[in-house]
Order: structure tokens, then C-alpha cells, then sequence
């Protein structure tokens, strides 16, 4: 492929990948949005169809009421919670510390933007901390008598496979902050400490979409128990 087709090519998924965080909080806005309508659907239907005399809970009763206020929290205290949490936690430490750059410049753009010296090594030393973790989980699982298979030897469901989503966000985190550090990304322990709360702050409208969408879904099974 000529040079002008690659940096035509490299210019074009870097914008879209520049965009991302944009395009994505605006989707959590409109997703937002249609759950607050069919949240307050949901709640004047309660209302509506036990007046009318069908089987269902009203949630604006006195009883619905007081179900709301009991169980506010353990409502959306669940596993998808703490993954999304996670998700954007070692999402943020990967963007903030310029690794997803250099990774995409390194598969489409290489022709035309080459990595740097600094870069190049500092993704030479991420993908060795990568083997090391992978070549780790390798010796607690396939091992004899491995410490995170179950006690009948099976990997799944065993200690591995409930841990291995947190573990993967907890090394990216990891990789992401030894490439930001060694590539001068992140200079100082404030920039590294802000790199993996960012994602947060940046993504917190599908925090939001959550939060709401797991409420709904407990007013749903709570309206209409029979479902």
C-alpha cells in the first residue's frame, strides 16, 4: 500500500478513535434519557393498572414507598457494578498513558508515523510485564495441583474464571502505567494516580445508565412479581 494510503488510512481510524469518548458519552446520554422515560412509565403504570384493579404492586403506595427507601442501595450493589467500575478505571489508565496510540500507530500507522525510540521501548517493557502476567496465570492454573483450579481440578468455574475479569482490568492498569512511565506519558505519581481515576470521571454517564437501568429493573420485578 503507497505511503499516502497509509497516512490517509491512519489519519482516518486515529480521528475515529480520538472521538470515541465523545461518541460514547453522547450514546450514554440518549440511553439515559430513553431510561428516565420508560422509568416514569413504568412507575405511572403501577399506579394506573393497580388501580384498575390488576395484580400488580403500586410502587407511589405507602408500601412502595417504603420498599424504595429499603432496598435504594442493595438494588445496585451487584457484580456488573464493580466490573464497570473496573472497566473504566484500567480503560482510563490505558488512554491516559498514550499506550492505545501507540499500539494503533504500531498496527496501522507504523509507514507513516513511526514510534519513537522512547515509545518503542517502553512498549517493549509492556509487553514483557504482559508475558510475565500471562506466563504467572499459566503456572497457578495448568500446573499439578494448581492453586486456582477447584478441588476437582476444573478451571471452570474454579477460583480462576470468577477472578480472571478483575485480574485482566488490574493488569492492563498495571501495563498501561509501566508504558506511560517509561515512555514519559506519565511523568510524576500525581499524572500516574490520575491516569487510573480518569476513566471514571470521563465515562460516568454509563455509571449513571446503570445505576438507573438496575432500579428500574428491581421497580419491574417489584410492580409485577409474576414475571
Amino acid at each position: 500500500m503507497p505511503l499516502a494510503w497509509w497516512s490517509v488510512l491512519w489519519n482516518w481510524v486515529f480521528s475515529i478513535w480520538i472521538n470515541s469518548k465523545l461518541m460514547m458519552n453522547k450514546v450514554a446520554n440518549f440511553v439515559l434519557l430513553v431510561e428516565v422515560l420508560l422509568h416514569i412509565l413504568l412507575v405511572i403504570s403501577s399506579l394506573v393498572l393497580s388501580s384498575a384493579g390488576y395484580p400488580v404492586n403500586n410502587i407511589l403506595s405507602s408500601e412502595g414507598l417504603r420498599w424504595s427507601f429499603l432496598n435504594a442501595v442493595s438494588n445496585v450493589l451487584h457484580e456488573p457494578l464493580i466490573y464497570l467500575i473496573g472497566f473504566f478505571l484500567s480503560w482510563g489508565a490505558f488512554k491516559r498513558s498514550g499506550l492505545d496510540k501507540a499500539l494503533l500507530r504500531l498496527c496501522i500507522g507504523m509507514r507513516g508515523v513511526p514510534l519513537s525510540f522512547r515509545q518503542r521501548r517502553a512498549l517493549w517493557f509492556a509487553l514483557l510485564l504482559t508475558l510475565l502476567f500471562v506466563l504467572l496465570l499459566l503456572v497457578l492454573v495448568l500446573f499439578p495441583q494448581g492453586i486456582l483450579v477447584s478441588v476437582t481440578g476444573r478451571v471452570f468455574p474454579s477460583p480462576f474464571s470468577v477472578g480472571l475479569v478483575p485480574t485482566c482490568m488490574v493488569a492492563l492498569v498495571l501495563v498501561s502505567v509501566t508504558y506511560g512511565v517509561i515512555g514519559n506519558t506519565l511523568r510524576t505519581f500525581h499524572e500516574v494516580v490520575q491516569s487510573i481515576y480518569c476513566g471514571l470521571g470521563e465515562y460516568a454517564g454509563w455509571i449513571l445508565v446503570y445505576l438507573l437501568g438496575a432500579q428500574s429493573y428491581a421497580c419491574l420485578m417489584y410492580i409485577f412479581p409474576n414475571l
